[in-house]
Order: C-alpha cells, then sequence, then structure tokens
C-alpha cells in the first residue's frame, strides 16, 4: 500500500471530508436516535458476564450484554481516561470475537452477533476514541475476519487518508493484512460517489445482504437474526 502524505489542516478539504463522514452524526447522536433494528447491544449485569456466560445469554436471548452505564453520552466519554466505559466495551466485543474465533464454524453465529454489536457501538461512540491498540492485540493474529473487515469498512468511512499513516504506525504496523484491507476498502468507496454518511447509514438499516449482513460469515446459509425471528429472508 502506497503510502498517504500528511495532513494539510489548513486544507477546506479536510473540514469537507469530515462534514460528510459518520462521525459527523456521533456529536450530534441525542438530536439523530437510532433508525435500525433489531437492536443488538444490551446493558451489561454487574458484575460483568464471563465470555462463556456472554455466550449463553447470547442464545437464550439473541442479545450482546455488552453496554456500560455511562457509555451512550459520546461528551462524558471524551472526558474519561483511556480506559473509559467506551474502551472497555470494545476490548470485551474484542475478545470475545478473538475466543469465538478459535471455535470454528460452531461459533460462526456468534461471531456474525459480535460484528453487528461492534456496528451498533460504532454507531454509537464513532471513531475518534477508538482503542485501536487493543483491537491490533486481539485480532492481528485472526487472520481474514469478518470483525477486520467491518474496522477496515469504517475506518475508510472515517479517517482521513492523509492520517492513515500516523494511525498504522502505532495501532497496525505489523498488520499487512489490515493495511491490505483499508486500502481495498478506501479504492472502493471512493468511487461510490455518496457521502460516507449515508453509506454508513445505509449500512446500518439495511436487512439485506449489502447491509450489516456484508461482514457476517452465515455459515448455515442463512443470517443468524433469522434463527432468532428477526430477519426473515434466506440467502
Amino acid at each position: 500500500m502506497e503510502p498517504f502524505s500528511d495532513c494539510d489542516y489548513r486544507s477546506p478539504d479536510l473540514e469537507a471530508f469530515d462534514a460528510q463522514a459518520p462521525q459527523s452524526r456521533v456529536l450530534d447522536r441525542d438530536k439523530e436516535p437510532q433508525t435500525y433494528s433489531p437492536i443488538i447491544r444490551a446493558d451489561k449485569p454487574s458484575p460483568s458476564l464471563s465470555q462463556i456466560d456472554l455466550y449463553r445469554r447470547w442464545l437464550e436471548t439473541g442479545k450482546i450484554f455488552t453496554v456500560r452505564h455511562g457509555s451512550t453520552d459520546i461528551h462524558y466519554c471524551r472526558k474519561l481516561s483511556p480506559y473509559s466505559y467506551e474502551k472497555k466495551e470494545c476490548v470485551v466485543l474484542f475478545e470475545a470475537y478473538k475466543s469465538a474465533a478459535s471455535l470454528g464454524d460452531a461459533a460462526a453465529d456468534f461471531r456474525d452477533a459480535l460484528v453487528d454489536a461492534m456496528a451498533e457501538f460504532l454507531d454509537d461512540h464513532g471513531i475518534d476514541l477508538y482503542p485501536w491498540e487493543a483491537f491490533h492485540a486481539a485480532l492481528a493474529h485472526v487472520p481474514g475476519s469478518q470483525m477486520k473487515k467491518l474496522l477496515a469498512f469504517f475506518f475508510v468511512l472515517n479517517i482521513r487518508p492523509c492520517s492513515y499513516n500516523a494511525i498504522f504506525h502505532f495501532a497496525a504496523e505489523y498488520d499487512m493484512e489490515f493495511r491490505e484491507m483499508v486500502a481495498a476498502e478506501h479504492l472502493r468507496l471512493e468511487a461510490c460517489g455518496k457521502t460516507y454518511r449515508s453509506v454508513w447509514e445505509a449500512f446500518m438499516q439495511s436487512k439485506t445482504r449489502d447491509g450489516r449482513c456484508q461482514f457476517h460469515e452465515h455459515a448455515s446459509n442463512e443470517c443468524w437474526r433469522a434463527g432468532k425471528g428477526k430477519i426473515q429472508y434466506r440467502l
């Protein structure tokens, strides 16, 4: 992947990019409530669930119990330490996905549900405080994962191309697969002719294979949400 140049922060192009990115929705989330369904994430109990209990509760309810109290207020989160509520939830999702990846096809539907939960998390919180170090630590050695593909998609929708190398340097220095995913998404999305915010909103709202299912494995040729009575279609 060819390196991108450093950002010229005086450029009006940067403001234009930020204005059309999904991140702009996050800053006004109180004015723009969620418009997609079903909602997968739910408030975590106290104490937090172990990974096996997180999986069992998902089997019972179709929900991922990871939402931490306080994490829904982006303005509050911005004042917290690097180990804020939102980062902790992210790490739980990463670690659950990493564990599920080791179980092969038996946990494919659970991995798809975790991808849905991460998409909701990203819709809530955006990318400004995203824990790229934790992402790299958990998924660098899970090749070809759909979770990593989702993150590459969201990365391109929100990160100015001139900033790619700065993030790669401290978060994905040796993860060449992720870099290649970002390069491919950059080329694909640059040619789409739509604002990136509209691309993300269509992704979250669609109940077809063009929506969140595009980052599912569908090991049984059916979306896991169909099995839970949420989406009534087969591939």
